[in-house]
């Protein structure tokens, strides 16, 4: 088996790399590995690509990730290409004062991803391009045409994005009536940028003094709000309109380039109807998803992408060969997600990458998520209806007859679940399936109690209840539609013991919301039957109805108890990260057996501090309590949210042990 920090070949649109190190973690805050990172780049090439293309790209170098909050990794701008770069990727110079600086043009998919590679998660660009490929080093003082106008909204100390949100309204005013139309395009750090399409007439000397005197105006309009000067001392509780980004020297962080945030933000494009307070910054897998479902709102300002071309697929028949065909390898983003070799190099390494998603491979997906909803918004045709299932996540991968298990943040659960192995002799092909892991109690229902007693008993077996298909036979049906997978999962998965393929739900939205109440279930899941699987992604496609409001909570402290809990845990407290922060959402003192009392003291005596890494917490449940450091999380039940953002009446349910603190977001 290969190691996973060794390199794996790929080939992208002809053109070959070797991509290394890919388990390696950029950001430490959410766990996205180099991996991920390859595989959202080579997603959102085409449209990065209409943005960046033969512009000189800098970029901003995380060879070791962003570090920690605090501990921030090393980082360097690094502009000139320098040795040891393929000899396809296309380039230019400029001479600077001192010295000739050659340039990468990310005039190609490959080269986005090998920028990547390099670990460069930022890539900045200028708001001119370069008119040809000719061997000819430009001057520094050439005169540039810029074909856009950017304005870059930075918030000061003491101000936020609902600031930069007023300002951009403002500036949008302006510029329309000078007959320029704006895409807003959210930072992905701090602020927004604002971008409009120059015809090419005007020099970036021009261009610079057209956006200086608009920033001059509205400062002088506005003076409380905005500054346009850079002085950092002038900029408290206002909002910084930078308008010096037009000069040909400079570089703005390009449209669909990712930040080297704590979290991993995207530097995305955005509707003029999204742009209200309230608004938040957006992470990469929240812009593959926007992309495919609404395409590319600076679609005005750049270049028309080009679609992906699609590798020809010999036709197939029954409903395993149709999900294949349709979701046969294709585009920039199939192939780097597979690690598919070159050609010339079939070495042990690239035999590993060319089956994704089994053992040893260099890939490992992560699961498609499901958005909170309301009945109203699954009714009607084009929705499939599935039992939301209460208990563990996971990607089942069966490749030569082994069964892996892994959790949806990585953790390797097959030891914990060796009756699962059954899988596969249900299967007569390697593939990659996603179900959950669950045990089911007394009268039929799932128990999620029952399953966190699972691991260390011999008694209680679990059960794997499958939904979905993402690979057989090394081939990805990602792309291929829900109502595609879903029959080809039925054709490959025998029913056994412990392994099971649950019918969809009959019936409309209503008929099958109340079957599952009537099974005492917790939910359904509602599904788009043309919906492709988005691995990671919160998809919009799949839809969650629960019977029961529950919510994932980071713990951050106990309280003592008292009367009958004397020495041991009266309440844990909860929060969840919003911000960057951790914000307090009450305490749960109900719901525990006495076994998981002693069980959660044990835990969280191992792991106590001295002050609170939580904000808001009143002063009533702050008195007395012991802090821990915000590592597990659990999961409650409740009536309802407070007008003051604390859960009523929370009921403990138990530990999540797949879920980190970073992947917890408040259910609304």
């Amino acid at each position: 088996m290969a190691r996973a920090d060794m390199p794996a070949a790929t080939v992208i649109d002809g053109r070959s790399l070797r991509l290394t190190s890919l388990d390696k973690v950029m950001y430490p805050q959410t766990g996205t590995t180099k991996r991920e990172v390859l595989s959202y780049y080579a997603a959102v090439a085409p449209y990065f690509i209409a943005h960046a293309s033969m512009r000189p790209a800098t970029r901003k170098r995380f060879v070791d990730g962003v570090g920690e909050v605090g501990r921030p990794g090393k980082v360097f701008f690094e502009k000139n290409l320098g040795s040891g770069v393929p000899s396809w990727l296309q380039r230019r110079g400029i001479k600077h004062s001192d010295r000739v600086v050659t340039y990468p043009l990310i005039n190609e998919p490959a080269a986005l991803v090998w920028c990547a590679q390099m670990g460069a998660l930022e890539l900045h660009v200028p708001q001119w391009r370069f008119e040809d490929l000719s061997d000819e080093v430009l001057s520094e003082r050439e005169e540039r045409r810029p074909d856009r106008l950017v304005l870059d909204l930075d918030p000061g100390e003491g101000a936020g994005l609902d600031a930069c949100v007023e300002v951009a309204q403002l500036c949008k005013a302006i510029l329309d009536d000078i007959g320029l139309e704006t895409v807003p395009v959210t930072s992905g750090s701090k602020g927004i940028h604002l971008y409009a399409r120059l015809d090419g007439s005007q020099t970036s000397e021009q261009a610079s003094k057209l956006a200086h005197t608009l920033a001059r105006a509205l400062e002088a309009d506005h003076p409380k709000l905005i500054v346009s000067d850079m002085k950092k001392s002038l900029r408290g509780g206002k909002v910084l309109l930078d308008w010096s980004q037009n000069n040909s020297a400079k570089t703005t962080v390009a449209p669909y380039s990712l930040r080297g945030t704590p979290t991993p933000r995207v530097a995305c494009p955005r509707q003029w109807n999204e742009i209200e307070p309230g608004l938040a910054q957006l992470e990469m897998y929240e812009v593959i998803e926007r992309l495919q479902t609404a395409g590319d709102p600076m679609s005005s300002v750049g270049q028309e992408p080009e679609a992906p071309t699609r590798a020809e697929q010999p036709p197939r028949r029954g409903a395993t060969e149709r999900a294949r065909e349709r979701a046969a390898a294709g585009g920039t983003r199939a192939r780097v997600q597979a690690g598919e070799p070159a050609e010339a190099e079939q070495t042990p390494v690239a035999e590993t990458a060319r089956t994704p998603g089994s053992p040893g491979s260099t890939l490992t997906y992560r699961p498609m998520h499901a958005t909170m909803g309301t009945i109203a918004q699954v009714r009607g045709d084009g929705w499939a209806y599935e039992v939301k299932w209460d208990g563990y996540r996971a990607i089942v991968t069966v490749r030569d007859g082994e069964v892996r298990l892994t959790s949806r943040n990585g953790i390797d659960l097959t030891k914990t679940y060796p009756e699962l192995q059954e899988l596969a002799d249900c299967v007569a092909s390697d593939c990659v399936l996603d179900g959950e892991i669950v045990v089911i109690g007394p009268g039929g229902v799932p128990s999620f109690e029952l399953l966190q007693d699972r691991p260390g008993s011999r008694t209680i077996r679990t059960q794997l209840m499958l939904f979905d298909v993402l690979e057989i036979d090394g081939e990805q049906l990602l792309a291929a539609p829900y109502r595609d997978r879903r029959a080809a999962l039925e054709e490959l998965v025998r029913d056994a013991t412990h392994v099971h393929v649950p019918p969809p739900l009959p019936g409309d939205a209503d008929a099958a919301l109340q079957q599952s109440s009537d099974l005492r279930l917790e939910g359904i899941i509602a599904k788009r039957v043309d919906s492709p699987y988005t691995p990671g992604i919160k998809s919009v496609r799949w839809v969650k109805l629960k019977h029961v409001q529950t919510q994932e909570a980071v713990i951050v402290g106990w309280s003592p108890g008292s009367g009958n809990r004397a020495g041991t845990i009266g309440s844990l407290l909860l929060a969840v990260p919003e911000n960057g922060r951790l914000t307090y959402i009450g305490k749960v003192g109900s719901g525990f057996t006495d076994r998981q009392l002693t069980e959660a003291l044990r835990r969280l005596q191992k792991i106590e501090r001295r002050s609170p890494q939580v904000e808001s917490v009143p002063a009533a449940d702050a008195r007395g309590a012991r802090w821990v450091s915000p590592v597990y999380v659990g999961e409650v039940a409740y009536a309802e949210w407070t007008s003051t953002g604390r859960l009523r009446q929370p009921v403990w349910k138990g530990w999540r042990p797949d879920k980190k603190p970073a992947q917890v977001r408040r259910e609304v």
